[in-house]
């Protein structure tokens, strides 16, 4: 009888790394609500504020490392350059003339890459977002960022990230536009009787400008059912 315990004793040797993982899971799921294995987490985007967006976002883990952030935000009638765009250049009125900005709306996709699990730690990622300003000015950033998430065992979380990319515009109306306004000449060709090639030129400001994209949310990771 006791050689058979003994036996028993050490057949169970290999199996205990496992119980004691999984008792650990177990655990930790059980200590935070399930906060650690949830796979959303529902964000606000606190920089967007300051250009005069209302951004908010949802984040959806896919696997261990990959996951989609998507968002949609209202465009306020206040628009503002970026907070690094303001710091880093020398700005002039003469290179604004988005005078009169109606309300809109924006879209985005944001796939990231964590290099630890669950959506915590640095991460890379991909931003997309179009901002639409209906009959006035269209906007499309992009960019390449690094980052950083922090998720707190009460749910709350904390993304910071920084990049390089670039914003594209489209004026719809001809007379909005954000940035390089300096060299646009507004002429009404037909009204003018003015002949293109009779040394009077339309040059449209630059369609894209690069800029150093920075990003702050807050938001809190749903429990896991």
């Amino acid at each position: 009888m006791k050689n058979r315990l003994i036996i028993l004793l050490f057949s169970l040797i290999p199996i205990l790394p496992l119980v004691s993982q999984n008792n650990k899971d177990i655990l930790k799921y059980l200590d935070d609500g399930g906060i650690a294995t949830s796979r959303y987490i529902g964000k606000i985007n606190l920089t967007s504020i300051y250009e005069g967006e209302i951004g908010i976002s949802l984040e959806r883990l896919i696997s261990d490392n990959f996951a989609i952030e998507t968002g949609v935000g209202l465009l306020l009638p206040n628009y503002k350059d970026p907070l690094f765009y303001d710091l880093l250049s020398d700005t002039h009125s003469e290179d604004f003339t988005f005078n009169d900005p109606k309300t809109g709306y924006s879209i985005m996709i944001n796939p990231k890459y964590y290099l630890k699990e669950l959506s915590e730690g640095f991460y890379w990622a991909l931003p997309l977002r179009y901002r639409i300003y209906p009959g006035q000015i269209h906007l499309f950033d992009f960019s390449m960022n690094a980052g950083i998430q922090w998720v707190w065992d009460s749910g709350i979380v904390l993304d910071f990230s920084a990049g390089i990319g670039a914003t594209m515009q489209n004026s719809r109306d001809k007379k909005s536009y954000i940035f390089d306004a300096g060299n646009k000449v507004d002429i009404n060709w037909e009204s003018n009787n003015i002949v293109p090639g009779n040394g009077i030129e339309n040059s449209e400001p630059s369609k894209i400008r690069f800029q150093i994209p920075v990003s702050v949310k807050i938001g809190y990771r749903f429990k896991s059912k």
